[in-house]
């Protein structure tokens, strides 16, 4: 009988709210912790590279993580990233140590459908660090954290765009250099093609009016004079008369009017090397006589027309 009001009791007394009832929940905050499971992905991780610690956990109805997701609890791990899963989270942690990579509780924030906040609360893990260390140390080359770091270097990436503009800058030297060619060419040919006379006139031309405004001295006018001379010689008797000294020149030519520059040619050589004076009037003499030397040997128009 005893036992019979005992359970009744039971059974009546939490309805009329004087005790709660047998098994109940007493509103603790063990109602706000959601389990997780927590598993590495792999058995063992190389010392230097990222290992994945796995929370598997199922939230209530309506509830979801706060974001951004940022896990508590690692301890002195370093945390490299977080991806969401199906089930859970899976969080990057850096293998830095040889010791066993130890991860405590971790606990994220949820939050729930009435706005409330839950705790993902994941049981403690570990996982084996490996080093995998040479013979001999002292030859080991330093190599970058796989997975960390670039494994590439900057410099090495960059060579194919260094490459290529390298070939772009010399495609485009090579077209300017293939331009200037054919400029250069295209000026030669039409002074080639210019009499010898009209360029020995002009020449003396823009050294009389240099001569005139006093924009010359005497060295430099009579370089220029000689130099016009030679090459007009040369040019209408078919001899390199400008690489040639006055003395060989003399040695070659026989033409009374080639031989009537030859005085012309020594004075020049005394200012030009001997350091002899030179008048304005002796200088504006020599460019008339070199004036009249081209226009007494250039061709007359009869003959042009032949």
């Amino acid at each position: 009988m005893k036992i019979k009001a005992l359970l009744l009791a039971s059974l009546l007394l939490p309805a009329l709210g004087l005790f709660p009832a047998f098994g109940a929940e007493q509103g603790t905050g063990a109602d706000k912790i959601i389990p997780a499971a927590a598993r590495f992905s792999e058995p063992a991780v190389p010392l230097g590279q990222a290992a994945n610690l796995c929370l598997s956990f199922t939230l209530p109805e309506g509830a979801e993580l706060v974001t951004p997701v940022r896990p508590e609890g690692l301890g002195d791990n370093e945390l490299l990233g977080v991806s969401r899963e199906k089930d859970g989270v899976c969080l990057k942690i850096l293998a830095a140590s040889l010791e066993s990579l130890h991860v405590p509780s971790v606990s994220l924030a949820c939050r729930a459908k009435d706005g409330g906040l839950l705790t993902v609360q994941s049981e403690p893990a570990a996982l084996s660090v490996t080093a995998s260390l040479p013979q001999n140390p002292e030859k080991a080359a330093a190599r970058p954290l796989s997975g960390l770091l670039e494994v590439t270097a900057s410099w090495k990436k960059a060579l194919p765009w260094v490459a290529g503009g390298l070939a772009a800058l010399g495609l485009l030297l090579g077209g300017l250099l293939f331009l200037r060619r054919r400029l250069d060419r295209s000026v030669m040919e039409v002074v080639a093609q210019r009499p010898a006379h009209e360029v020995a006139l002009d020449g003396l031309s823009g050294l009389s009016r240099a001569l005139e405004r006093q924009e010359i001295e005497e060295k430099p006018f009579y370089f220029t004079l000689t130099q016009i001379v030679r090459e007009y010689m040369g040019a209408i008797r078919g001899f390199p008369a400008a690489e040639m000294t006055t003395q060989e020149i003399a040695a070659r030519t026989a033409d009374d009017q080639d031989r009537s520059m030859l005085p012309l040619l020594r004075e020049a050589d005394m200012v030009k090397f001997a350091k002899k004076p030179a008048t304005r009037s002796s200088m504006e003499e020599h460019l008339v006589k070199a004036r009249g030397y081209v226009q007494a040997t250039m061709p007359r128009l009869t003959e042009q027309a032949q």
